[in-house]
């Protein structure tokens, strides 16, 4: 097993957690809510084209994300982190 830098695991935290922290600053901070829900939502566009049942179009929002498109989108980021680091040679 190799170990992992604390600036990955850092990187790691964040791209797991940024979604929830969003969700949570929508629903506390009324007044930046849509703020919040944008920098939200901008965390799943680049996989929000995969449709339904992960992402659900909607015309007022653009789309609804579902609990296996939150999972979907963790797993595919942390894949292409872990990808970059390999492909430059750096150390998990």
């Amino acid at each position: 097993m190799g170990h992992i830098s604390t600036w990955k695991s850092i990187a790691i935290a964040i791209l797991i957690a940024y979604p929830f922290v969003m969700q949570w600053l929508v629903n506390l901070d009324r007044a930046k809510g849509l703020l919040w829900f944008f920098l939200h939502q901008l965390y799943y566009v680049p996989v929000a084209w995969i449709g339904p049942p992960l992402f659900v179009p909607d015309s007022e929002v653009g789309f609804w994300v579902q609990p296996s498109g939150r999972m979907l989108t963790a797993i595919l980021y942390l894949a292409l982190a872990v990808l970059t680091w390999r492909s430059t040679g750096a150390r998990l």
